[in-house]
């Protein structure tokens, strides 16, 4: 931002301000024959009076309006300090309503003068004339003027939806829109206490003990693939879930998904969906943000189609009812941006091994439905309107990045396959052999996409070849925990149960772990895509797993801090002397751990902890 005749010290921060006028929008202004006409321009200031160094919002533009939502007035801000310093603030572009919104902090008491400033300018073939507005006068107080007092977050049962005017309940006020990195939930109060609030069947059979005949044998708990919950999401207090198990192929039943209100237990509705095999596979909460419309939206989303291309059916996640669908979406990790966007990355060379030509894509659900915004329609900055019923293209419309990689010697290419993305920061690929850990990272951020970080071998230790190591398989080895807050990639090794960090601002090797419980060896869920059974959280790489041990390590030293043991002092388990525990979710400084099995005996152990 440009300050002219700078001798006071007011600092601008900017403001994208809307008077959002649908009248005005939809009028179009008259223009005559005449080749001059005037300007009406106007100045505000809010709050007024104010205190000194609290933010002060000046409303500038003109009445005039144009037709075209890309149209605007050049205007400036002139602003005349007690001291008497002068202070010209822009040119800046107003929205086609004419208005446009401008945040100062005075830095002196007194009374302010502020006024706007229009040059000449031409429009639709007519000179408009320079003016200016009255001048206005801004007060500024000593003391501060009241803000808004706000509201602490509760202390006792509360419940959705939530007063809009309770901002500060954000902080408690997370979802679950899939599993989240490290099951980590932000934005809520960890609860203390074990109480049960409800309790409710799920899936197509009883629970419980048998007896009788069947003496102390019980119900199908659905372990190891026949899975109750899996996909359960909570989204704005609503918990979700599918009701058949997940190998559910149809037969004389048919695949409902369920809405609980989290806080009481009462079903909200139960629907069949018939989108693939009609199973809820994540939900989304996204954010728009338009000159025509602010607001968030909540969805469910089913998909179809396998690893190849797939269509993707978006249904209102408060009512059920089915909104609109994308085909052709990419296959990929799906990742999330600030507004809640659904992001899938790729890394391709479109040439070969003599002539490479490696480009960065990203596919964004954002993209898919607003299309480019040179493009985007009037409706288009309406969100819900530009969705209703609608069937969009994602191969043909849905990519908003697409930059060639920069940084790559003459022979040098990108091994293996994208393994980690962290958005608006870095792509991370790697390629992991029992003799070398090749990673290598592409810049994400704002005009530097695609620039190649780093491209890094590690000769791996002999023991890996010697033990022939399993380094992949079904969730027993690989790649287990990442974290952006401290740049650090785990890889768990299966026969020696050692955990190696890896530096993911450089690329380089950081250190290995002490080996763990032998037992260790035996889980099936170390993936982190698979799992988790290891976490990143605060600094700490966590790990439990089939020896019944929690293992604590600094995540930057793998210096061992700290384990603890849930014992199983009845010997009810057949695995070991502890009980198999994972890592279930982490929120508020707070790690929540939970009994895992496989395959349950029957009957079933009795005494498994939760804590």
């Amino acid at each position: 931002m440009n300050i002219s005749k700078t001798k006071s010290k007011l600092t601008t921060i900017s403001l994208v301000l809307l008077l959002t006028l649908s009248a005005v929008l939809v009028a179009i202004p008259a223009v005559s024959a005449q080749s001059t006409s005037k300007l009406y321009p106007f100045i505000d200031a809010i709050p007024n009076p104010s205190g000194v160094n609290q933010p002060v919002l000046l409303n500038t533009g003109a009445l005039n309006f144009l037709m075209s939502a890309e149209e605007g007035w050049n205007v400036s801000i002139q602003i005349t300090a007690p001291n008497g310093d002068v202070s010209v603030l822009g040119p800046f572009k107003t929205f086609s309503t004419g208005t446009w919104g401008e945040y100062i902090i005075p830095d002196q008491v007194g009374t302010y003068r502020v006024k706007t400033i229009i040059e000449d300018q031409e429009y639709m073939g007519v000179t408009y004339l320079a003016a200016e507005s009255e001048e206005i006068e801004l007060v500024i107080n000593e003391d501060p003027v009241a803000e808004y007092p706000g509201q602490t977050t509760p202390e006792e049962y509360w419940y959705r939806p939530i007063d809009t005017q309770l901002r500060e309940w954000w902080s408690v006020a997370g979802s679950w829109q899939t599993k989240p990195d490290n099951v980590y939930a932000p934005f809520n109060a960890a609860p203390t206490t074990s109480h049960i609030l409800w309790q409710m069947p799920i899936g197509d059979t009883q629970a419980g003990l048998v007896g009788g005949e069947l003496w102390a044998h019980g119900m199908d708990d659905g372990d190891a693939y026949e899975g109750k919950l899996s996909g359960s999401i909570i989204l704005n207090g609503i918990f979700y879930y599918n009701q058949q198990p997940g190998f559910f192929s149809g037969g004389s039943k048919v695949q409902t998904v369920v809405a609980v209100d989290i806080h009481t237990g009462n079903v909200l509705w139960e629907k069949e969906f018939p989108y693939g095999d009609g199973r809820l596979d994540y939900g989304q909460i996204m954010h728009w943000d338009s000159i025509n419309n602010r607001g968030s939206h909540s969805y469910l989303y089913f998909t179809s189609g396998g690893y190849g291309p797939q269509t993707w059916y978006a249904v209102d996640a408060y009512t059920g009812e089915p909104k609109f669908n994308m085909t052709n979406v990419p296959s990929g990790t799906i990742y999330r941006g600030t507004n809640g966007e659904l992001f899938i990355y790729s890394v391709v060379n479109y040439g070969n091994t003599t002539n490479p030509n490696w480009r960065l894509l990203r596919w964004s659900s954002f993209q898919t439905v607003t299309g480019a915004a040179s493009s985007a329609s009037f409706m288009g900055m309406s969100w819900a309107p530009s969705v209703a019923n609608a069937q969009f293209d994602a191969a043909a419309r849905g990519y908003d990045m697409n930059v060639s990689i920069s940084g790559l010697s003459a022979g040098e290419t990108l091994a293996g396959s994208v393994a980690k993305v962290f958005v608006d920061d870095k792509v991370i690929g790697a390629q992991v052999t029992q003799t070398d850990v090749t990673l290598w990272a592409l810049d994400l951020t704002a005009n530097n996409e695609g620039e190649l970080l780093y491209n890094t071998v590690w000769n791996t230790p002999a023991e890996w070849v010697e033990g022939n190591l399993t380094i992949s398989s079904i969730g027993q080895a690989g790649w287990c925990a990442w974290s952006q807050a401290d740049q650090v990639g785990v890889f768990f090794t299966k026969e020696n149960i050692v955990h190696y960090a890896f530096d993911l601002t450089t690329g380089e090797f950081m250190y290995e772990t002490e080996p763990q419980i032998f037992i260790d060896a035996w889980s099936d869920t170390v993936s982190a895509t698979f799992g988790p059974d290891r976490i990143i959280v605060n600094g700490k790489l966590i790990s439990a797993s089939v020896g019944g041990i929690v293992y604590c390590y600094d995540v930057q030293t793998g210096d061992r801090l700290w384990t603890y043991e849930a014992d199983d002092p009845f010997g009810e388990s057949y695995i070991g002397n502890n009980w198999w525990i994972i890592p279930l979710f982490a929120t508020d400084n707070m790690v929540y751990f939970g009994s895992l099995e496989h395959s349950a005996l029957d009957p079933k152990p009795r005494g498994a902890p939760f804590f």
